[in-house]
């Protein structure tokens, strides 16, 4: 990981190394010298952010050392960035940025969330299905021990009258003269 650094006093720049210059977008650290001041260098949404840990440190108030922020490259567009912040002056004026690119670390992070939202979703989706499922099953459970229900009454009911009926055609079969046991 090949760090940019910066010295910078009130946002003036003082010294740039080459990686600096490179992360941000410029051909030397002269360009980035050139430059009125290093809040050129830090996306319009992050600067007053910025500002406040500035005169924060100024102050003596605690404040990060460490923190992501989005710079500005020379072409206008935004980059991750990872700073580390030390005082290099005992005014607590001048300060030394150590500046990492982690542009390809917050895509991934990025992909990472919008995979865990994804499957987030799937998994939502899924357990709908599997209620819907269970439901259904349910339904089909109630029906089969309805008709197991049915099936045993309509048994208990054919006992009976299975008896009834043999003893109406014994019956008949008495009163038609027909009667098995004197027939034998």
């Amino acid at each position: 990981m090949i760090e940019g650094v910066v010295v910078h006093r009130n946002f003036k720049i003082l010294f740039a190394n080459q990686t600096a210059a490179d992360i941000f977008g410029y051909a030397s650290p002269e360009e980035l010298l050139a430059l009125d001041s290093s809040l050129e260098l830090i996306s319009q949404k992050e600067r007053e952010r910025l500002a406040g840990f500035k005169n924060n440190r100024q102050e003596g108030t605690k404040t990060p050392e460490m923190y992501e922020y989005q710079g500005l490259r020379k072409d206008g567009s935004e980059v991750w960035l990872e700073n580390r912040v030390s005082y290099i002056s005992e005014d607590r004026k001048t300060i030394q940025s150590i500046t990492v690119d982690i542009s390809k670390r917050k895509l991934a992070e990025e992909e990472v969330r919008l995979l865990n939202a994804e499957l987030e979703q799937r998994i939502e989706d899924r357990t709908r299905e599997l209620e819907a499922l269970h439901r259904e099953l349910l339904q089909q459970e109630k029906l089969a021990s309805l008709g197991q229900l049915t099936a045993t009454v309509t048994h208990e009911l054919r006992n009976p009258l299975g008896t009834m009926r043999t003893s109406i055609y014994l019956l008949r079969q008495k009163d038609d003269g027909n009667d098995p046991k004197t027939t034998a």
